[in-house]
């Protein structure tokens, strides 16, 4: 590219064109199409992760940038005033007495007056709202994107279950615990949730004094689920007689699944969190073990927490919003998926993006799959050497030009796969 384009050729355009090309030769070198789709989705994800942050930090960039020129323009204004002269003629007015020398010997704060960067009574540009805005941004993307894909996973599971990956599926189904009520059949609980919302005419609702096991009975996808329900027992909705078909009490169930989902989540971050602290950690482990195991402790406890949390938010929280508008329709489970995602609030921050970002892929592949399944679109063939183009592109040209907007576990990655630039 330099070559051909000369020396004064952008080495953003250059490392762009390199990286497309190089997607679209090894792309295709996979024969295996699944795997190929993984891949190119995952860096997909990673490409518009690093493409917004670089945008988001060049506009933060301007925008300090034009502030701090704002500030030199008002600067240079008031200086050029008479200032002593303005004063007089004020004094002059108001009858303003000079302070006393105790007064004087106050710090400005104490004594009312403007603080260096207040000029002409404006608050600094740092405190402005689009510095807010850009902290908040900066603070809260990440918590943001785990809520939404949690809310596009939460209505997945509910209405759509089939458009999520198998294996992504049958995770969720052990974390909630559905997996234990209904052993290899957790999923026709959720098929059996869509056709009492969707095809019964009554919302989700079970008529009063009919037994649950009674009402379902006659639902083409509940057979499988039937011998989990008691002849006796009658729940006001679908939902709740499939994810605590114990209990017609909501909040009894929402304790259980707490409950058989925490230990689920222990048994899945300990190996991992003592892989990461023997093999990315050990010098810290040998230095000063107690505070490492210690640590590893808390933090497979946080993570335990948050995850536990999350996944009974999703199943469960739809309760309260039933109780709240008397019937079950999708934007029960929109909205806890979104409140399940915040969650992620409870888990450290430096935890949060990678977990955002694990459910975000998730969500788009579940929303390609549902426009796929809808007819809004269609798979194109090879669209995933397409896409793993553009990341590659994307990817190379942060990387190679300014790397310190990738983290740093994938630019030590990077690093490792194509060497320092």
């Amino acid at each position: 590219m330099r070559h051909i384009c000369g020396s004064h050729s952008s080495e953003y355009t250059n490392a762009l064109v390199a990286g497309m090309l190089s997607g679209l030769v090894s792309a295709k070198l996979d024969r295996d199409r699944s795997r190929r789709t993984a891949i190119a989705v995952y860096l997909f994800t990673r490409a518009l992760q690093y493409g917004t942050v670089w945008l988001f930090e060049r506009f933060a960039t301007w925008y300090h940038a034009a502030g701090d020129d704002n500030r030199r323009r008002l600067m240079q204004r008031a200086h050029s005033v008479d200032v002593v002269t303005t004063v007089d003629k004020l004094r002059d007015h108001v009858h303003i007495s000079p302070p006393s020398p105790t007064e004087a010997a106050k710090p400005a704060h104490k004594r009312g007056l403007k603080q260096p960067g207040a000029v002409g009574g404006s608050r600094p540009a740092s405190s402005g709202f689009g510095a807010r805005a850009i902290h908040y941004t900066r603070k809260y993307a990440s918590t943001a994107l785990m809520a939404c894909s949690d809310a596009v996973i939460t209505y997945m599971l509910a209405f759509n279950i089939d458009c999520l990956a198998p294996s992504f599926r049958g995770l969720v189904l052990k974390a909630s615990g559905l997996d234990s009520l209904c052993p290899r059949k957790a999923r026709s609980m959720f098929t059996a949730v869509t056709h009492g919302v969707e095809h019964t005419g009554l919302q989700g609702r079970i008529p009063d004094g009919v037994p649950t096991r009674e009402f379902m009975a006659s639902f083409p996808q509940a057979g499988d689920v039937l011998g989990v329900l008691d002849d006796r027992i009658h729940h006001d909705y679908v939902a709740c007689g499939m994810f605590h078909s114990h209990t017609t009490s909501c909040t009894h169930g929402l304790l259980s699944a707490a409950l058989r989902s925490f230990p689920y989540a222990m048994r899945l971050h300990i190996p991992f969190n003592t892989a990461v602290l023997v093999l990315f950690k050990h010098k810290q482990l040998r230095k000063d073990p107690v505070r490492a195991i210690t640590e590893l402790i808390r933090s497979t406890t946080q993570s335990s927490i948050f995850y536990s949390m999350m996944v009974t938010g999703n199943v469960n929280a739809p309760c309260i919003l039933r109780k709240i508008t008397g019937r079950d329709i999708p934007l029960n489970y929109v909205i806890s998926g979104a409140l399940g995602g915040m969650a992620v609030l409870i888990d450290r921050p430096g935890r949060r993006t990678e977990l955002s970002m694990y459910c975000f892929l998730r969500a788009l592949e579940a929303l390609w799959a549902l426009g796929v399944k809808r007819g809004v679109w269609r798979n194109i063939r090879h669209g995933e050497v397409a896409l793993f183009s553009f990341a590659m592109a994307v990817l190379m040209a942060i990387y190679q030009n300014d790397p310190t907007t990738l983290n740093l576990t994938y630019h030590s990655t990077l690093t490792r796969i194509f060497g320092k630039n």
